[in-house]
């Protein structure tokens, strides 16, 4: 499958809101630039041409400008900007060679773990506000659901996570969380033992096979 570039993907999201009009919505934006292969964006600068890393860099640099621009526009609509909750968020990072892995799925490590979660425009939230703590991907659709004031019943049925607005109202409030991490890619794929972890505030604990690693 051709990979579709950033910009035109968010050239159709920009064109699909606009016919939502006045209606409440929510539009689910994936876009796929800075994944394997790294393709090289020249009118970046020197700086993003070189090792994969480099390139990696390249893509987010890439990826972030047409986000910029994608928000530019959104902010014409001062109304509905203004009445707009924007989520920004990964399902995963990339080795780029550190504990030996160039991409990821094998390994449990941080580097393909830890993930942003920016969140803009959260009622009561002050601007700038960093959370301390753990949250976890599964934590945010509660999280959302709370921010807009959304009926969610029978949906808190289905959840694993909890909403991080408690947090997010108090920055230094400890939630108490932790995140469960596996892989079973490379048991799959090559005869490896499954990788099995915990993420704390305070470290990480990997265990696969009887090797167990402290971080």
């Amino acid at each position: 499958v051709q990979e579709r570039k950033a910009p035109e993907t968010l050239k159709l999201a920009q064109d699909w809101i606009e016919k939502q009009g006045n209606d409440r919505y929510f539009c689910f934006i994936h876009l796929f630039d800075p994944h394997a292969p790294y393709y090289q964006h020249p009118e970046l600068g020197d700086g993003f041409q070189g090792s994969n890393s480099e390139r990696y860099d390249g893509e987010i640099a890439f990826t972030d400008r047409a986000i910029g621009k994608f928000i530019l526009e959104l902010q014409k609509d001062k109304e509905r900007w203004e009445n707009t909750l924007l989520v920004i968020t990964a399902d995963h990072g990339e080795g780029l060679g550190q504990h030996n892995e160039l991409t990821h799925g094998y390994y449990c490590y941080d580097t393909t773990t830890h993930v942003p979660l920016i969140v803009h425009g959260a009622p009561g939230v002050e601007s700038g506000v960093r959370v301390s703590g753990i949250a976890r991907n599964y934590d945010l659709a509660p999280t959302l659901i709370e921010l807009m004031g959304l009926e969610g019943k029978d949906f808190s049925k289905q959840v694993h996570g909890v909403s991080l607005v408690p947090a997010m109202h108090e920055p230094g409030k400890d939630m108490g969380l932790s995140a469960y991490v596996e892989s079973h890619y490379a048991w799959l794929n090559a005869d490896w033992a499954k990788i099995r972890g915990l993420r704390t505030k305070d470290g990480l604990t990997l265990f696969s096979g009887k090797d167990v690693e402290y971080f």
